[in-house]
Parts: structure tokens; sequence; C-alpha cells
């Protein structure tokens, strides 16, 4: 759950000037304590173009003001909104109001789900991250931990995760089972060797404990028959399709697990409507699917559009339009083309590597390891992006940067060993071609993850 401290007023403008793609901000902030109804609200406003905004009542879920003569209400379930848009000067201006909002740590069903997503805890502010941190309740070492785990900030997350989902499992946190089975299939704790036995042993713990994240993992992966899951598609559609019905209104990734079971059994329409009511119910993982299923049907122009829409939601995934361009077709556009392109390419990878999507790493050293679609080439920065993406478990990532490594000449025993453990990971990761050359070393134990 979370609560709202503080009301943002921001004036975003942007000079309309050729090649010039940046935007301004004036931003003005209200605490929610010196919010009162009648409060008129003063503001930055550099083009001078905006109406006052009035303050019509305050609620714990947020607050109805007036704009122009017309009521406008921002809550917890809408945090922001635009409330005009004007021009002058060869300028663009917005008026954009948004609420400030802190976690709140609390052991209930609605605070885990939170975290059942890579997007949703890509949300996470810095002040959530303090709170997080400052609190010694089990929920609370659990969301730290799928924080590590998942986004990877610091060198020793993967460690702290499991330090904090073993701790949380301990105070029976149901969700930390989950996570740890997780960390178990792909290789990733201490042990640094994929464990099937205590994946499965870990999951089953998860799901006697009613760990909704064990559930959703373990109906999508029965759809495709993954993680030593038995294949079922068309009995997870029925057991989700039952789940909706009866809530509608539950957890919105059942959505795409439902899509994905349609999609799996060729029902390609339903999977469609499937991924739909996940976008209308929150679920923004939903976007990276139907741009998916748009690809495979070869139409560009919908895969574009889902694609985009869902970079503006937020989805990590979304952020890899264009990161396969052609480099002929590139060289092919206009020199301000090429520039133009070079630079939204480049800004969205970042976005997305930022968001946790590993694969952004892997084309972000993919492009500057080559010099390709404009990047300068630049094998120092080739690879950490390529670490990045091999931190954030992306196997691409992981067998370029081995190979990268590989290609120095006269390595150390420390740098052939790495390279060694990145083919490993790209293997974990399921790039089963990747140990063929060269050879699979023997596992010693004592390899760390993500070093």
């Amino acid at each position: 759950m979370r609560e709202w401290t503080r009301l943002i007023i921001d004036v975003d403008y942007h000079p309309c000037d050729p090649g010039n793609s940046n935007w301004y901000c004036e931003r003005t902030g209200y605490p929610k304590s010196d919010l009162q109804a009648g409060k008129v609200l003063s503001y930055r406003d550099p083009g001078g173009l905006f109406e006052g905004i009035r303050v019509e009542s305050v609620s714990e879920d947020g607050l109805v003001l007036s704009y122009a003569g017309r009521p406008c209400t921002i809550n917890l379930s809408h945090p922001g909104r635009c409330l005009d848009k004007n021009g002058r000067d060869y300028t663009e201006f917005e008026l954009n109001l948004s609420l400030e909002l802190a976690i709140v740590v609390e052991d209930t069903p609605a605070f885990y789900r939170q975290f059942l997503t890579k997007d949703q805890v890509a949300t996470l502010r810095d002040s959530d991250i303090r709170a997080l941190e400052a609190s010694d309740a089990p929920c609370a070492r659990y969301a730290l931990g799928r924080w590590h785990y998942l986004l990877v900030p610091r060198e020793d997350s993967c460690a702290q995760a499991e330090k904090l989902f073993r701790e949380a499992a301990d105070a029976d946190v149901a969700d930390a089972f989950s996570a740890l089975s997780t960390m178990y299939w792909f290789g990733d704790t201490s042990e640094a060797r994929v464990d099937v036995d205590e994946m499965i042993r870990l999951r089953s713990e998860a799901l006697a404990r009613g760990s909704e994240l064990a559930a959703l993992r373990y109906a999508r992966d029965r759809v495709d028959g993954e993680a030593a899951a038995p294949e079922e598609p068309a009995a997870v559609r029925d057991e989700v399709e039952r789940i909706l019905q009866a809530d509608p209104d539950s957890v919105p990734e059942w959505y795409a697990v439902l899509g994905a079971a349609h999609k799996a059994l060729g029902a390609l329409d339903q999977a469609r409507e499937a991924f739909e009511a996940g976008i209308a119910h929150g679920c923004v993982s939903c976007y990276k699917e139907l741009a998916r299923l748009a690809l495979a049907q070869e139409d560009d122009k919908q895969f574009r559009e889902w694609m985009e829409q869902g970079m503006a939601h937020g989805c990590a995934w979304c952020f890899l339009l264009d990161a396969d361009m052609d480099n002929d077709a590139y060289e092919a556009l206009s020199a301000r083309g090429r520039y133009a392109t070079s630079s939204r390419i480049s800004n969205q990878l970042e976005q997305g590597l930022r968001l946790g999507e590993g694969m952004c790493g892997y084309y972000l050293g993919l492009h500057y390891l080559y010099g390709a679609l404009g990047f300068e080439e630049n094998e120092a920065e080739a690879e950490r992006m390529l670490r990045r993406g091999a931190a954030l478990g992306d196997k691409y990532s992981c067998l370029m940067l081995a190979e990268l490594l590989e290609s120095v000449e006269d390595a150390s025993p420390e740098i052939r060993q790495e390279a060694a453990r990145m083919r490993q990971k790209a293997y974990d990761y399921g790039a089963e071609e990747v140990l063929a050359e060269p050879e699979r070393e023997e596992d010693d134990g004592r390899w760390d993850a993500y070093a």
C-alpha cells in the first residue's frame, strides 16, 4: 500500500527549435499538511499561460481541485494528470499535477502485490528504498530483496537478495520461498549452481503457504512446460478464467497468464483480448505481450504502437524498440535522420536498462563494440554495458561478455575463469547452445554469482 505525502505542480516546457528534444521543468510542491479546502495554490509558471488552482477537498485517497472552472480529481489510483497545454514564443508548455507517494510497510496481501513484477519494482523511489531499509519487518526484508534481485542496484545485490529472502522465509513470508526458488533455478544463490530439486521443494513450500508470486509463476511455467512444470495450457486457461470470473479485479498479472495460455493453444484473438484486459486492469507487462503478438503476425504498425505505449507506461522490454535495426537501413537515412534515430535508440536503451531490462545492456554493448547505428566504437563502454546486462540476468549479455573476455590476448587465469563463468551463466539463463565451444568447465562451487 501507499500513501500520498505531497502535491507536485510542474510546468514543463520545450523550445521548438529544430533538433532540440530537451524538456525543462519548474516545480512547486505542497506537503499534504499544508493543503485544505479553499486554499488557492500558486506555482511557478515561466510562460504565464496557466490559471490558478484551488483546493476543493482533501482526503487520504487524494484531492479534488478546480482549474479554469472545471473539477479535477487526483488520487492514489490516478496519481498524475495533465491539466492544460499551451504555447508561446516557439515554446510548448504543459501544466502537470502528481501526488508524491510513500510506501506503507505492512504485512498485507496488497503490500506484497507491489513486488510481483520487475516493472512494478522499478517504480520504487529512493524514499521507498530508505523506508524498506529502515524497517526490520519481515515483509520489508522480502521487498528489499526483490529490489536487489530484480534491479541489481549494487555489486553485492545478488548476495544481499539471498540474505534478505532467507531472513523473510525464516519469518514465514510465503513469497520469500518463491523468490528463493527462482534463485536456485537460475543458479543465483551463493552455491552458484542450478539446483532443480531445491527449486521444486521451495516452490512447493511457497504454493502450500499461499504465495501469490508462486501461483503466478507456476501457472505461467505450466503454459509452456518450463521450470520442471507439466505442460498444460488448457488447464491453466480454465483455472485462470475461474479466478478472474470470481474476481475480475484480482491481480492483473493473471490476465497476462491467461493470454499466454490462449496463445499457446493457438487462440490468438482470445489471447489479444486477455492482454488488452490486463492493460485495462494495470498489468504493464501486457504491452510486451501484445507487441510480441503483433510481431509474430508481422503487423509492424501495431507492433510499434504497442511498443510506444509500453514505453509510455514503463514497460522495460518495450524500450528495445528499433534496437535491432538493420545498419544498412540506418545508413540510408539522411544525416539528420541518422542523428535523431541514434539518439532515440540510445536514450531508449539506457532507460530500459535503468528499469531492469538486461537485453538493453546487450544491445548497448553490441552497438558500442561494433560502432553500429551511429554509436561511437568504445570497447570499454561495451564491456560496461554487457556487465550490466549480465548482472540483470540477460543470457545474450553473458554470452557476448564471455566472447569479449575470450578475445583478450594473453588473458590471465582470472579473465579466462570469468569468461567461463559468463558462459555458464548464459547456459543457466537458457542459452543451451553456448557451452559447446569452449567445453563446459566443472563448477567447483567457488564462483560468486554476479561478481
